[in-house]
């Protein structure tokens, strides 16, 4: 069996709907930046969990609260995906564990992540545990910008085109892994990751 899982149906598609409102609601804010055209030349916004209650909000973390308040929506699900994912490969992640803020990617004609690579290294302030990446953008919507990953430095390369809902889950530190350049239209994607402990922003899952 591949070291990573494929999963549709993350969001609702109430849920997904209100995704890709916000995510339009970020692209109208985005800046490139061109210290990384030609290596990875994408527009990466952040969004950091967040939950109101009684008209109060609380935040996780020791970051600036999101100005959108309310994004328990967004993590609920991300976080389900994540423990589905790791129930498919093996049940590694402890009951008490943490994700990260969200990052939305949005890579245009050109853009890519060319270069393999694992999300985390082993060293004694390693905290990934697992990769989320969340696809948005439909097969036919983008040309190029496969998703390609494989196990170790010389494992066989899988490349992937995942339907929009879909979520590939794996292992932050053994799977290598790209984008290759998009030729046409917009891939956009969300990307988090599971941690065994406290991480920046975290929330417990």
């Amino acid at each position: 069996a591949p070291p990573w899982a494929l999963l549709d149906g993350v969001f609702t598609p109430s849920e997904l709907a209100r995704v890709i409102a916000l995510c339009e609601q970020l692209d109208r804010s985005a800046v490139r930046d061109p210290e990384i055209a030609g290596f990875k030349l994408a527009t990466t916004s952040v969004v950091h969990y967040s939950v109101s209650a009684d008209g109060a909000p609380s935040f996780a973390g020791d970051e600036p609260p999101d100005p959108l308040l309310d994004t328990g929506w967004l993590f609920r699900p991300l976080v389900a995906a994540l423990r589905r994912g790791d129930a498919a490969l093996g049940g590694a992640l402890p009951l008490r564990a943490f994700c990260t803020s969200v990052q939305y990617n949005r890579y245009d004609g050109g853009d890519h992540f060319e270069h393999f690579h694992v999300d985390e290294v082993e060293c004694e302030t390693a905290y990934k545990s697992l990769s989320l990446v969340l696809f948005l953008s439909r097969p036919d919507e983008y040309g190029g910008g496969e998703f390609e990953l494989r196990r170790g430095e010389g494992g066989q390369v899988t490349a992937l085109r995942p339907d929009a809902n879909s979520a590939v889950v794996f292992c932050a530190r053994e799977v290598f892994h790209r984008v290759r350049r998009v030729t046409r239209g917009a891939r956009r994607t969300l990307v988090l990751w599971a941690c065994a402990t406290r991480a920046t922003t975290p929330r417990r899952s």
